[in-house]
C-alpha cells in the first residue's frame, strides 16, 4: 500500500512538473508572438505614415 502510495505520489510530481514546464514554453512562445506582432504593427505605421507623406510631397509636386 506504501509504495502504491509513493507511485502515486510520483506520478502526481512528475505531472505537475511537466505541466508546469508546458506552461512556461507556452508563456515563452506567447511572449515571441506578442513581440513580432509589435514589430509588425509598428513596421505598418512607419509604412502608413511613409505613404501619408509620400502622397503630401506628390501633392506639391516635391
Amino acid at each position: 500500500q506504501t509504495s502504491n502510495n509513493e507511485e502515486n505520489y510520483a506520478r502526481n510530481i512528475e505531472q505537475a512538473v511537466r505541466s508546469l514546464t508546458h506552461s512556461i514554453s507556452s508563456s515563452a512562445d506567447l511572449k515571441d508572438k506578442k513581440m513580432e506582432y509589435n514589430k509588425n504593427i509598428r513596421n505598418l505605421d512607419i509604412q502608413i505614415n511613409l505613404n501619408f507623406w509620400l502622397k503630401i510631397a506628390d501633392f506639391f509636386n516635391f
